[in-house]
């Protein structure tokens, strides 16, 4: 991977981001399953730093979801670190014979830790947080070109906050509630692909109780399917 696509992703993350941020979304795990027994595992690395996503049909219809992501940026600015890894279930469905359409939807459940800094005006910010999830999407494919769209319903709650700027603090749990659509593009042969996905993060929280958090989701990485 090119170091400048890297340094792009990033600049547009910081562009759509608080001062400090205790949430960047992830990657949405859109596997596009088309048969039973079919598993996928794809590597990746964005906005929300480095990702693994894996998915399994345990039969025509019915599939398991999992990922986990890994960030830690630290420049003259301050640092950000997020951990989080979240699981999930569904159901899939081709819309015809030779299976170049379907649709995914999948429920599940997210658990993440950040911590940020920002040195610029001495600003510590800190979180623990659960997500729920509802995830549709639909796709369709043209040979070795797969185009998706999935729009990730979310529920967002702190089980631990806080923020500091000097001697300040406001201890309080945060919480909102949004959407998170993204397009995917993957390239390939069946069992391999490169992948894109970007997408933004548009959530509505309490006012009397905010926290930072990124606008935006980019990923560039690579999938095998067997």
């Amino acid at each position: 991977m090119k170091p400048a696509i890297i340094s792009i992703i990033f600049l547009l993350g910081l562009f759509f981001s608080s001062c400090t941020t205790v949430y960047t979304p992830t990657e949405v795990n859109a596997p596009l399953l088309k048969n039973k027994g079919e598993f996928a595992a794809g590597a990746s690395y964005g906005t929300a730093g480095a990702g693994l996503q894996l998915a399994y049909s345990i039969t025509k219809d019915i599939a398991i979801i999992g990922s986990g992501s890994w960030m830690s940026i630290k420049d003259n600015n301050g640092r950000d670190y997020q951990r989080y890894g979240e699981f999930g279930a569904g159901y899939f469905k081709a819309f015809d014979k030779s299976k170049s359409s379907g649709a995914e939807i999948f429920f599940g459940l997210g658990f993440g830790e950040a911590t940020s800094y920002d040195n610029d005006v001495n600003a510590q910010e800190k979180g623990n947080y659960y997500k729920l999830f509802l995830q549709p999407d639909i796709s369709y494919s043209i040979g070795w070109i797969d185009l998706a769209l999935a729009m990730r319903i979310v529920y967002l709650k702190y089980t631990s906050y806080s923020y500091n700027i000097q001697t300040e603090n406001s201890p309080y749990l945060p919480s909102a509630f949004g959407i998170e659509p993204v397009i995917m593009l993957r390239l390939g042969p069946p069992n391999f692909k490169v992948k894109y996905q970007t997408g933004f993060s548009a959530l509505t929280e309490n006012k009397d109780k905010p926290f930072g958090r990124s606008g935006f989701i980019a990923a560039i990485g690579a999938m095998f399917i067997f």
